[in-house]
């Protein structure tokens, strides 16, 4: 992966090298029917047919023989399809002489230079170049699909893996670069980074949590290769005991916390703040601010409290509390510490920020300092000024140990932003808004401090000329901007800032205080931070959610498919409890809804929306048998249930999150599908993010299975059970599954069949036996006599060609029989629900 930028100094890993494995050139031929010509026809998507990585898991190819499969395809071939007469087979490959034996690796020194002249000459050609783009856009789309097999294959060579995604990121940038506007509507593969080998970041020293954010939060191969040779210090042994959940080493117990010295050898007094200053101050509505005195020596700096006025300028800190600038029980710090602080601040008019007429003395606002710890009045006061405290600030001034080890003088500007993006400044909650409100948002680096707005516009000009960087300038402006989306726009303040912008920002962020985060997200969204302090601390979120209204864009209506934890307040069950999370599911969620335009309206029963329903029944054990007869379902389908609708379409509806909060159900254990449909077979209804049409044509949406409890006013009220996804069966699973149906029907029509199952008394557990021993006879008979069939036969076979075995067919003829499917009732497109 020779054409990959790389830091200054970087680190050289064992993986880099790449081995050729191919056992033969590559042919020549066009790059779609490859597979063809190799007997692999089965790694073409068709329509209708499953996935080559579901065809894989269920008929595995040997490692060997896929991996030169997929790096003479994917490498080779795409690169052959794109370059055409340019390439040269040999210009790929390296080799490396070694005790008389030689060896070939992937090299890829010359693509930059031939991805130049591709572009050169293109711009001179007469092909229709929509034509080629849509044409190259279809090979990059196929190849990435083909390369998906790899994420599921345990063993498959990470380093080849790699190559492929490398070559097909690079080759959507020059596409992007030669032949913009001509897509025509047609979208090129992202989401490279998703091939990345997570050890590459772990074998470089990163903590397992920050490579789990890094992993998820960056999208481009080549960004995360870039952070995989950057030289860190060596650090591994701190991050022995951390888990991809989250890092031990660096996190903060206020149970036992100290601030610390600026060096261990220090034992300086320290500077208190005295709360009567401060209460008094706040209690008049006036923000306090440190006057820090010019001295010599640490014992005699001195600091004084003194109220904001409109025309002062002043530095807030922004700071990780572990790096030992916090102080939980007093509004106090080393000495040592505010002399630091005082020569840092005192470099600020060297930052590239316009020039300023220097102040006699150093001014800051400094949480630990200037926020009282005692609560109270005063302590809210200071939490509802926030947004005014970070707004009103000259400067904000990040202070990160990681940040302030790095020398600007020895990394270029990539690397520098890059620290930024990678510290453990970046995955706290509250320097979330201090950065969002900064005007001038600084970071002391080891040797100066550095405007991040300047790092970022230094970059700029390069963004579509660079391919060897293109991919570190997207996930980088990608990053700031989640920094700077909340920040004051044009239209007035949070003009763009909206509930779907919020998920997107806090994942993978944290809060030591667990009540701070309804705080922090009040200031983001410009609603009344004092409406939610006032009132228990645990009732903080509800008291957001009431607030959420007045938020740009409200509460999009598409947040009840959401599947992660939720308020237990009745009424507001719908709500989400944090924001918090680990997973891009909730933003992805929330984001769909901004195209539906509707939002939803909080009331004491529930959320009021206006979406789609498909009102549904369960046809249930047949009559005269026990459910003792549901032992006989597998358990592989416990979290599914098929769904068939009057044009006789078939569906699956997949749970995603099934704890029940509804009063009416006693247990609250999870329950399977099977168990949601027993509890609830009457009055249910499975409310879609997606319309009747749009679902037949999208083939997948979000989906909630409720429970109808009342109808008041043509709005019908209801309590979800669990949240879920409809999907659209492909063609060959539906010719199955009306296949299976008519086999259950016909059984279930079979008075013979009932009858000599119902000979038994049911009585006791040896009946039941006998029982079940006797349906599975019938359905083993029924099975092979519907095989006899030509036209079914012929769908099991394409089936089981495509990993659908004949025993997965006579499981479904049991369900079907058993009654354990829904059916579509009724549709009705845009009612009014109101959904607890």
């Amino acid at each position: 992966m020779d054409h990959l930028y790389c830091p200054n100094n970087h680190l050289s890993l064992d993986w880099e090298t790449i081995p050729y494995v191919c056992a033969e050139e590559y042919d020549g031929g066009p790059f779609l029917t490859y597979p063809l010509r190799v007997g692999k026809p089965q790694a073409i998507p068709s329509e209708g047919y499953i996935r080559f990585a579901i065809y894989e898991h269920l008929h595995p190819t040997p490692l060997k023989e896929l991996e030169a499969f997929l790096q003479n395809w994917l490498f080779f071939g795409l690169l052959r399809e794109v370059l055409g007469d340019l390439y040269r087979h040999d210009d790929f490959i390296s080799t490396l002489e070694s005790e008389g034996n030689s060896q070939r690796f992937l090299s890829t020194s010359k693509l930059l230079e031939l991805l130049d002249a591709w572009d050169v000459r293109l711009k001179d050609s007469l092909h229709n170049k929509s034509q080629m783009y849509i044409h190259l856009a279809e090979c990059l789309r196929v190849a990435q699909e083909a390369l998906s097999t790899t994420l599921e294959k345990a063993g498959f060579d990470p380093r080849i893996k790699g190559s492929i995604a490398a070559v097909g990121e690079i080759l959507v940038s020059a596409m992007e670069r030669a032949l913009w506007g001509h897509d025509k509507g047609h979208k090129l593969p992202r989401l490279w980074g998703d091939f990345f080998e997570p050890s590459w970041l772990k074998d470089a020293g990163w903590c397992p949590a920050e490579v789990m954010r890094s992993t998820r939060t960056f999208n481009q191969f080549q960004t995360l290769i870039f952070f995989s040779k950057m030289s860190l210090p060596s650090n591994k042994d701190k991050h022995r005991s951390c888990t991809e959940q989250q890092c031990l080493a660096h996190e903060t117990n206020l149970g036992d916390y100290q601030p610390k010295h600026v060096t261990n050898s220090c034992d300086c007094e320290e500077l208190t703040i005295e709360f009567s200053t401060l209460n008094n101050l706040l209690e008049e509505g006036q923000l306090p601010l440190l006057r820090i005195k010019n001295s010599q020596s640490i014992e005699t700096i001195a600091v004084e409290v003194e109220a904001f006025q409109g025309n002062l300028r002043y530095v807030a800190i922004s700071h990780v509390w572990a790096d030992g600038l916090g102080n939980p029980v007093s509004n106090s710090l080393p000495r040592c510490q505010l002399q630091a602080l005082s020569q840092k601040v005192s470099t600020l008019e060297n930052c590239s920020i316009p020039e300023i007429e220097q102040e006699k003395n150093i001014i800051i606002w400094l949480d630990t300092l200037c926020c009282p710890v005692q609560r109270g009045n005063a302590k809210n006061i200071a939490l509802s000024q926030m947004r005014q405290t970070y707004e009103d600030a000259t400067w904000v001034l990040v202070l990160d140990s990681s940040i302030q080890a790095c020398d600007l003088n020895h990394v270029g500007v990539y690397e520098a932003l890059a620290r930024i993006f990678t510290s453990r400044w970046m995955r706290r909650l509250w320097t979330l808004q201090e950065a969002a409100l900064a005007k001038q948002l600084v970071f002391q680096f080891a040797s100066m401090i550095v405007n991040l707005h300047s790092l970022v516009m230094k970059i700029r000009p390069f963004r579509h000329s660079h391919l060897y960087t293109r991919g570190l300038d997207l996930d980088i402006f990608q990053a700031y901007h989640s920094l700077k989306i909340f920040s004051p726009g044009t239209l007035g303040y949070y003009s763009r800032s909206n509930i779907g912008d919020l998920a997107k920002a806090l994942q993978y962020r944290q809060v030591t205080v667990a009540s701070d985060e309804p705080l922090c997200l009040a200031t983001l969204l410009n609603l009344k931070v004092d409406k939610i302090i006032q009132g228990p601390d645990e009732q903080r979120m509800h008291r957001l959610w009431l607030q959420m209204p007045f938020a740009y864009r409200g509460i999009p209506q598409n947040i009840i498919f959401n599947s992660g934890p939720k308020l237990k307040e009745k009424g507001y069950r719908w709500a989400i409890s944090t924001f918090l999370v680990r997973t891009k599911r909730l933003y992805n969620i929330i984001l769909t809804s901004e195209d539906v335009g509707l939002q939803g309206s909080p009331t004491p029963e529930g959320l009021l929306v206006q979406i789609c329903g498909r009102e549904i029944s369960f046809p249930g054990v047949p009559q005269g048998l026990p459910r003792a007869f549901l032992r006989l379902l597998d358990v592989l389908l416990n979290k599914i249930c098929y769904v068939k609708d009057t044009n006789d379409h078939w569906y699956a509806m997949t749970i995603r999150d099934n704890v029940i909060q509804a009063e009416s159900v006693k247990n609250q254990k999870k329950r399977t599908m099977h168990d949601l449909i027993q509890e609830d077979s009457e009055d249910c209804t499975v409310l879609t993010a997606s319309s009747s049409d749009q679902l037949s044509i999208d083939g997948i949406c979000h989906a909630v299975f409720a429970k109808c409890l009342h109808m008041q006013d043509g709005v019908t009220f209801a309590e979800t059970r669990a949240t879920s996804t409809l999907s659209r069966r492909s063609r060959l699973e539906t010719e199955m599954m009306k296949a299976v149906d008519q086999c259950a029907q016909a059984l279930l029509r079979d008075e013979s069949t009932l009858s000599t199952i119902g000979k038994e008394s049911f009585q006791n557990e040896e009946d039941i036996n006998t029982g079940l021993a006797t349906l599975e006879r019938f359905i083993r008979i029924k099975t092979e006599e519907a095989l006899r069939d030509a036209t079914i036969n012929d769908i099991v076979t394409r089936c089981s060609i495509e990993g659908l075995e004949v025993k997965t067919f006579g499981r479904l003829i049991t369900y079907l029989y058993l009654g354990q499917y829904a059916i579509i009732t009724r549709t009705f497109d845009n009612e009014k629900w109101c959904v607890d």
